[in-house]
């Protein structure tokens, strides 16, 4: 918030210098004041890009329009005048503010905020499982599995797993704000409930066996917005929709062979993707695919 000190400061000065000035003493003080926070702010954006944050704008743009009142209200004493330039300052403060806030809140929906990390390490082993389709006798085959741990966005585990299937999935409780909430700022908010598999086909789905497992608890205050949002379908003013959603990626390549990557469960423009991280992990070849028996 540096830069915005300097530029406010700068205007400060070049304010003073058009209105307060009655010498050329003052005049001179005022404009090399001036043109010193200017010159500072200019290295300061040539060190780090500008940024906006409503909260901290906001209280050094109060700070800035009081200084100006207090300085500049000698020069207004008449009732018309000084009350013309209250207002024209307020108005200023209010734009000024709105517009920290809709900026804030676009680049905050805008940017990729990381939940979780999905790592796929491409151990491939074999599984005992038995299972009974819902249309057939009992069953049972070693099915291959793919290892995959899953951290926070923190670097820490939350749980490791063999899963089978063609697909891995992360099943995400999800209530969705109303646009004006997200214009001015306020995420979605959502929790990862469950890491489950799944297959390619409808076939392959009602005939393979199924897994899953619970990643962490909920919020007691979550769980139950969610649940009376979704399950009554009630509307709250502010709140769009509860839904249930799952973002799948594959386990395995078309030639069989385990994925090694990493993903990130990103939230974006107020949407849950799995996205493939820039750097993945390596892989770790010290285990060997092997084969029971």
């Amino acid at each position: 918030m540096l830069h915005w000190c300097g530029i406010l400061l700068s205007l400060r000065c070049a304010v003073l210098y058009y209105f307060k000035a009655k010498s050329r003493l003052e005049s001179f003080a005022y404009l090399l004041s001036g043109l010193f926070f200017a010159f500072l702010t200019l290295l300061l954006l040539l060190v780090h890009p500008l940024s906006i944050d409503p909260a901290p704008l906001m209280i050094l743009s109060l700070f800035f329009g009081i200084s100006l009142l207090f300085s500049l209200y000698p020069l207004f004493p008449n009732f018309p005048f000084s009350t013309f330039f209250k207002t024209l300052c307020s108005l200023t403060f209010i734009l000024l503010s709105l517009f920290a806030l809709s900026t804030h809140g676009f680049i905050k929906l805008t940017e990729e905020k990381t939940l979780v990390t999905l790592i796929l390490t491409g151990k491939k082993t074999k599984k005992w499982v038995e299972w009974k389709p819902p249309q057939g006798p009992l069953e049972n085959a070693w099915l291959d599995t793919n290892e995959i741990l899953v951290e926070t966005r923190e670097g820490k585990l939350l749980g490791k797993y063999a899963l089978y299937g063609d697909f891995v999935a992360l099943r995400i409780k999800l209530i969705r704000l109303s646009r004006l909430l997200n214009f001015f700022g306020i995420s979605n908010t959502c929790h990862i409930e469950a890491i489950h598999n799944g297959y390619s086909s409808m076939q392959s789905h009602n005939h393979y066996p199924h897994i899953g497992y619970p990643l962490k608890s909920p919020h007691p205050l979550f769980s139950t917005l969610w649940s009376y949002l979704f399950y009554k379908e009630s509307h709250w003013i502010g709140v769009d929709a509860a839904t249930l959603e799952s973002e799948y990626i594959p386990l395995f390549t078309e030639n069989k062979k385990p994925v090694a990557s990493t993903f990130n469960l990103v939230l974006k423009d107020g949407k849950i993707t799995l996205k493939k991280a820039l750097e993945p992990r390596a892989k770790d070849d010290s285990s060997k695919p092997r084969c029971p028996g």
